[in-house]
């Protein structure tokens, strides 16, 4: 008959792996969007030249592209810039030079690239320890449920 010191170990055990890979999922859900930026390509928006456009929800890493619709003429990177129309680097500001005012109120085309939930981690090294995060807590959840598992063997709870 197993003893209720055994059985306690077995379930305080069966709860930290159940909570560890609960944990360690949400994790990994998240580590992705550290770590990786989208690029758009072709994203339309209307431009204007009084205020920031904004075109994504997300934060704009790099502006590679504006270019006219219809035209499919390119507008000069220094004519356009980024801006911050939600608090975050999600729009396009257009300069009200003259020359390029006739495409005021028309359809425009943007490339870039952006982190959507604005959690990009710029530096090359730390996105390589958080890549590294799951597996060193999957490692932990592993050895807690193995040490409690030897000590219900030896009958030390």
């Amino acid at each position: 008959m197993v003893s209720m010191n055994k059985m306690s170990v077995l379930i305080t055990g069966f709860i930290v792996l159940l909570v560890g890979v609960v944990l360690l999922s949400s994790l990994a859900d998240n580590e992705s969007s550290i770590r990786t930026l989208l690029t758009v390509t072709d994203d339309q928006f209307t431009m204007d030249n009084t205020t920031c456009v904004q075109i994504t929800s997300g934060c704009i890493s790099s502006l590679t592209s504006v270019e006219n619709a219809t035209g499919a003429e390119v507008i000069g990177a220094g004519n356009y810039s980024l801006c911050r129309s939600s608090g975050n680097q999600d729009g396009i500001l257009v300069s009200a030079d003259t020359s390029i005012d006739r495409y005021n109120g028309l359809t425009i085309n943007a490339t870039y690239t952006h982190s959507p939930g604005c959690t990009y981690v710029s530096s090359g090294i730390s996105r390589t320890f958080i890549g590294l995060i799951p597996i060193f807590f999957a490692l932990f959840v592993l050895l807690i449920g193995v040490g409690i598992f030897m000590k219900s063997k030896e009958g030390a709870f």
